[in-house]
């Protein structure tokens, strides 16, 4: 897989012709990206309207990335528009976003127990 900026193309290969019917093709993961941060900030300040979250969440940065689950692929970045990492290096990734962050411990810690009542369906 090669990104370039926002431009994903995935080399060509023998399995890829093969596989083309069943497999979904790449998409814009740039946009998707874009889109799922969107909705969960707007998913957090809808929460902090109806006074689930007591924090102010409107300032909270919501970061994320492309990740590729398959050890197998290849990945050549030139200046990607967004974070694209594999799964090996997810923790690393996250990690370091996390001593970029700038909000208070006590606001991390409502936002992160908000979101895991929300994964779990209790919400």
């Amino acid at each position: 897989m090669t990104v370039s900026g926002d431009r994903w193309k995935e080399k060509f290969s023998l399995g890829r012709l093969l596989t083309s019917v069943t497999r979904e093709g790449v998409g814009d993961p740039a946009k998707e990206l874009q889109q799922a941060q969107r909705q969960v900030q707007e998913m957090l300040e809808k929460a902090a309207a109806q006074g689930e979250i007591q924090a102010d969440v409107s300032s909270l940065p919501v970061k994320g990335a492309v990740v590729f689950i398959n050890p197998q692929m290849e990945l050549v970045l030139n200046s990607p528009s967004v974070p694209v990492v594999t799964l090996k290096e997810l923790k690393k990734f996250v990690r370091s976003k996390a001593r970029e962050q700038k909000a208070p411990p006590a606001v991390l810690r409502e936002v992160t127990a908000y979101l895991e009542k929300v994964a779990e369906g209790k919400n």
